[in-house]
C-alpha cells in the first residue's frame, strides 16, 4: 500500500514538476520506487513482473542493488 501511495504522489506532481526520488544511498529503496513508476505508471519497461522489469532498469541504473525490498516487491508485484 505504501508503494501505491508513493506512485500516486509522483502522479500528482509528474506533469508539473521535476520529481526527485531519494533515499540514503540510492541503491535499493528509491531506485525501486523509480522502477515501479517506470513499469506500472509509464509502461516504459516491462510491467508483467519484477524480474522482467529489473533487467532493463539495471541497464538504465547500473548501481541498482536491491536487498530485501526486491523479495517484497516481487512477491507483491500484482498488488502494486
Amino acid at each position: 500500500k505504501a508503494f501505491v501511495r508513493a506512485l500516486d504522489f509522483i502522479d500528482k506532481w509528474y506533469d508539473n514538476k521535476n520529481v526527485l526520488i531519494n533515499c540514503d544511498l540510492g541503491r535499493s529503496r528509491s531506485p525501486t520506487v523509480a522502477l515501479l513508476y517506470l513499469a506500472k505508471r509509464l509502461h516504459l519497461i516491462p510491467d508483467d513482473s519484477f524480474a522482467n522489469a529489473r533487467v532493463p532498469f539495471q541497464i538504465l541504473y547500473p548501481s541498482y542493488a536491491p536487498s530485501g525490498i526486491a523479495q517484497f516487491v516481487s512477491a507483491h508485484w500484482n498488488e502494486i
